[in-house]
Order: C-alpha cells, then structure tokens, then sequence
C-alpha cells in the first residue's frame, strides 16, 4: 500500500452552492532502498499537490445531499496525517487551461478509486480513449 502525506490544510471554504471544503496539499514520503548493504530513507522529489475534500453537503428540500468525502473531518482535525493513495499523472487528449493547451493531468488517487474515475469527474479523456458520452458518465456516476 502506498501513503501520502497530509502536508498541508487550507481554511475552510465556501463554493458556490454554499459547500464547505478545504484544500489539502499531500507529498509522496520517501522509500527506504539499500544502498551498500544498509536501509537508506530516499526522500521523493516531488512538490505537493492539491485536492479539495468536502464535507457532506446540506439536505436538500427533496431530501437528498451531496455526498461527502470520509476524509474531510479527519484530515481538518489533524487526525489523519498519512493516506493510502498515489500522485499519477497520465497523458490526455488536448484541453485548455485559460489559454494554455494541456495534454497532461496530475490528480492524488485515492485508493478507493482509480484515476479513469478522477479523469471522468473532470470531464477529461485518456491519450488514445474514446471519449466518454454524457449519458455514460451519469449512468457510472449513479453507480459510485
């Protein structure tokens, strides 16, 4: 199992639709190789990357709300300092960042989850996939 570490927490914030949710910095920490016959720390290279948790949504007139990440009270409390996920990158058909053309995307994967999963919430397409059609990615979503 891989961990990442908690590096950092923003503030609580506020989107939009009146959610709260907070931005965690997270690090891949070390490995331990052997060098020369002894157990050696090789720290990771790698600046932080970030991923917004949010707590559960209010209920709604309906009586439905949005789901929340498990993780959002342990990780504001200090609780949980490491994770089980990864940092993966994976090369993507074009898209746009203000006026920059992307063909690489960056995410913390949990290990609940997979980045085609990630890649889907973002609207983006894998290097050589077929894009995903709206009514699909609703169908998988409902599946979640």
């Amino acid at each position: 199992m891989k961990l990442l570490k908690v590096h950092s927490v923003s503030e609580v914030k506020v989107s939009s639709d009146s959610r709260n949710y907070i931005t965690v910095q997270f690090t891949q920490p070390g490995e331990m190789v052997e060098v020369e016959g002894k157990k050696v720390l090789v720290e990771s290279n790698r600046n932080p990357i970030g991923r917004n948790l949010w707590e559960q949504g209010p209920e709604q007139p309906d009586g439905s709300f949005s789901k929340g990440d498990a993780l959002y009270q342990k990780v504001l409390s200090k609780e949980t300092k490491f994770v089980a996920g990864t940092v993966e990158t994976v090369e993507t058909e074009p898209y746009q960042i203000g006026d920059r053309e992307v063909t690489t995307f960056s995410a913390v994967v949990f290990s609940n989850e997979t980045m085609s999963q990630i890649l889907k919430r973002q609207g983006l397409t894998r290097k050589g996939e077929a894009p995903v059609i709206v009514e699909e990615l609703e169908q998988a979503n409902a599946a979640d």
